[in-house]
């Protein structure tokens, strides 16, 4: 939508240029929401968070650091039960226990990662105590210290799936279907993005439209989902395990 014509549009060109959003000289929901963060951002205005949004063809939730959990729901709960919430990370869908690396409030839910067996690190976002936000491809949690939360999975900002042990069968995390970002802006913030998509066409958008610092994909395929006040998808499908904002 665009309430501009003519050389109106070279202004809203020159705004979404100024806050990094697509130019296209259209000032819809997208621009108004990344309009609105920036001054966020600024502090020329203050935004209650957690916030939704479609932006990017996809689904984007934004939130504090300090407002990330995980629900361990071993299929018992759905994005459903959380206001703002997605899918979580990898998980045997034979045995229903995680394989990827999860800390919630400290509690380790589960240590390694999913690839350690091929002897792989995976790609791992965690906040410690000092609520300082970091990204490592680890073995396990234990080689960090003070640890708050954490998530792994497979590494969009840097990508190399191979060095993570994404190749051969595992390959199919990449394919076309429901797909969860969770990633992390470059002011520390918090973004969760669904989108049906390949997984080559989120490192785009990580690195060219979400311009995030770091980011993993979570698990999807026939689990994809997403729930918010503003969209959901999937929002019944019982989670093996949840990343919900709060």
């Amino acid at each position: 939508m665009s309430w501009f014509k003519g050389a109106d549009k070279e202004f809203v060109k020159a705004i979404q240029k100024g806050i990094g959003a697509r130019v296209d000289g259209y000032f819809g929901e997208q621009s108004l929401f990344e309009t609105a963060l920036m001054f966020h951002e600024l502090g020329i205005i203050e935004l209650e968070l957690p916030l939704a949004t479609k932006m990017y063809s996809g689904y984007l939730m934004y939130a504090r650091k300090d407002q990330v959990h995980f629900d361990y729901s071993r299929l018992k709960r759905s994005c459903g039960d959380h206001k703002f919430s997605a899918n979580g990370t990898f998980f045997n869908r034979g045995t229903n226990k995680l394989v990827s690396i999860v800390v919630n409030n400290s509690e380790i839910y589960h240590d390694e990662g999913s690839k350690v067996w091929r002897d792989k690190a995976e790609g791992t976002i965690y906040m410690t105590e000092d609520k300082k936000i970091h990204w490592h491809r680890l073995f396990n949690i234990d080689q960090v210290e003070n640890v708050e939360w954490a998530i792994s999975g497979c590494s969009l900002h840097d990508f190399h799936p191979n060095w993570e042990g994404f190749y051969g069968k595992f390959d199919d995390i990449l394919r076309y279907t429901w797909h969860t970002v969770f990633g992390i802006t470059e002011n520390d913030h918090v973004v969760l993005f669904t989108k049906k998509c390949s997984g080559k066409d989120l490192v785009d958008d990580v690195k060219n439209q979400l311009k995030l610092k770091y980011a993993v994909l979570l698990d999807g395929g026939s689990m994809g989902a997403c729930n918010s006040p503003k969209f959901s998808i999937n929002k019944y499908q019982n989670q093996n395990n949840i990343v919900y904002l709060e």
